[in-house]
């Protein structure tokens, strides 16, 4: 089960994917169908929101990615909370033999219902205190001695809280099941005990010494899809993209603030940088770009897409980030998100461990400045023969790792040892 944008819900269709070809049935939740889910059997979708929600995109492709509220809509975001909590609990009526689930959500409270284990899955390194680095959520840079300290504002019932608001009296009434001490945290199993953790991003992410994580936190790598050579690039792209000359990928998320992401901005830097572009459609006025150097696509397949461009630019998003990683390109990132949300914070840290590993130059900060500042990151991403480079090391290592056959293989262990 899984919330938000694209890139927390189509990893998990990967991962449906290949639990079913290893024999499981597998049901998907999530608040939508997504255009990209497999007909397969063995592999079903239950919605977590209803055909008449307020919520439901409903085919409108600037909502088909994320379904949620804006940040700043309160009473929207209670309602949506409200919506999914119900139809979690609907989930909750059929039998399962494991729950995994979106750190976000409150899998465990359904696996405890259900009595079977759960695990829950983390997308950023934010949720899980380590003292190798400090939480994406910090609002400052401390030392190294208080790592661990500044993760106190990204606790994940807080963020649980966030997302689909207080579950305790959802818990006791909907649920029927007992108050506890720790029964929000989704780190944890009934009995107090650490749950089955799992962080789906990369090692390679980070420049410093090997993460140090507790015992029963696993960091699998990133979850790509399986290869599928039935899997096409869309024609128009394909085409814009088989030219010797240099083209970038350009596209902001479908939840970030479209101000400075404007058809306008936007075309005076690349003209500025010398290079074509491919453009996602969620950027404001992209349907007004004009000339044959920019080519608008929607719902573009990154892991089809990246290898054919050289370089990437985008907000920071660890989706958009882990497939440029794996293609082995360099980055230019501008994180910005939904206004007042923490969001920003995380594709903030993404975009510095980038620059530290040596892929991206400095974020894209000034908004003052952002169509001259944008322009110099994309000529230094796509002249730097050294980010080039170091983009290429990275995704050698990258390749090597199996996220999802990990995490395949840790659901295995999880079921033959019965635990709970």
């Amino acid at each position: 089960m899984t919330i938000g944008s694209r890139g927390d819900i189509e990893p998990f269709v990967w991962l449906a994917r290949a639990l079913n070809k290893t024999g499981y049935e597998v049901t998907l939740c999530a608040p939508f169908k997504p255009d990209y889910f497999p007909d397969a059997n063995g592999i079903g979708f239950f919605s977590l929101l209803s055909e008449e929600s307020e919520f439901n995109p409903k085919g409108d492709p600037r909502r088909r990615s994320d379904s949620r509220p804006t940040w700043q809509d309160r009473s929207a975001r209670k309602r949506f909370g409200v919506e999914v909590l119900a139809g979690l609990a609907r989930v909750a009526e059929e039998p399962a033999d494991v729950v995994i689930h979106h750190a976000g959500l409150p899998g465990n409270q359904i696996a405890e219902l259900l009595d079977v284990p759960h695990i829950a899955v983390c997308f950023d390194p934010c949720w899980i205190p380590t003292e190798s680095f400090p939480s994406a959520l910090c609002p400052i840079w401390l030392p190294s001695s208080l790592n661990r300290m500044s993760y106190f504002r990204s606790k994940p019932n807080v963020v649980i809280r966030q997302i689909v608001g207080n579950t305790v009296e959802w818990r006791q009434q909907v649920l029927g099941l007992k108050d506890r001490k720790g029964c929000e945290d989704p780190m944890l199993r009934a009995d107090g005990s650490p749950a089955t953790v799992i962080n789906a991003f990369s090692e390679q992410m980070f420049n410093n010494s090997l993460l140090r994580y507790p015992e029963g936190v696993h960091t699998t790598g990133f979850w790509f899809p399986e290869y599928d050579e039935n899997r096409k690039l869309d024609k128009g792209i394909f085409e814009f993209t088989n030219t010797a000359e240099s083209t970038v990928y350009v596209g902001f998320g479908s939840i970030g603030e479209t101000k400075y992401h404007n058809q306008r901005a936007l075309s005076k830097a690349l003209e500025k940088s010398g290079v074509r572009a491919v453009v996602g459609s969620a950027i404001d006025g992209a349907g007004k770009f004009a000339g044959n150097s920019i080519f608008v696509a929607d719902d573009v397949p990154f892991d089809l897409l990246f290898p054919r461009v050289d370089g990437v630019v985008h907000h920071g998003g660890i989706g958009t980030l882990a497939a440029a990683l794996a293609a082995g390109k360099p980055q230019a990132i501008h994180p910005i998100g939904p206004k007042n949300s923490k969001l920003v914070s995380k594709f903030r840290f993404n975009s510095w461990q980038m620059h530290l590993n040596g892929v991206a130059p400095k974020p894209i900060m000034n908004r003052k400045k952002f169509t001259e500042s944008l322009a110099e990151s994309i000529a230094e991403i796509v002249w730097s023969p050294e980010r080039c480079k170091r983009a290429q090391e990275i995704s050698k290592e990258i390749r090597r790792e199996d996220g999802i056959k990990a995490t395949v293989g840790i659901v295995n262990g999880l079921l033959r040892s019965g635990s709970s």
